[in-house]
């Protein structure tokens, strides 16, 4: 059960970082 726990928290960090890249705004859209 703690392996679950925390295979989901890694994921989630991972998610987190992947999203923070990905919105991470342009230099375009930083300008405007």
């Amino acid at each position: 059960m703690v392996k679950v726990i925390n295979d989901l928290k890694n994921f989630a960090l991972k998610s987190k970082r992947v999203w923070l890249a990905l919105k991470k705004p342009t230099r375009k859209e930083f300008e405007s």
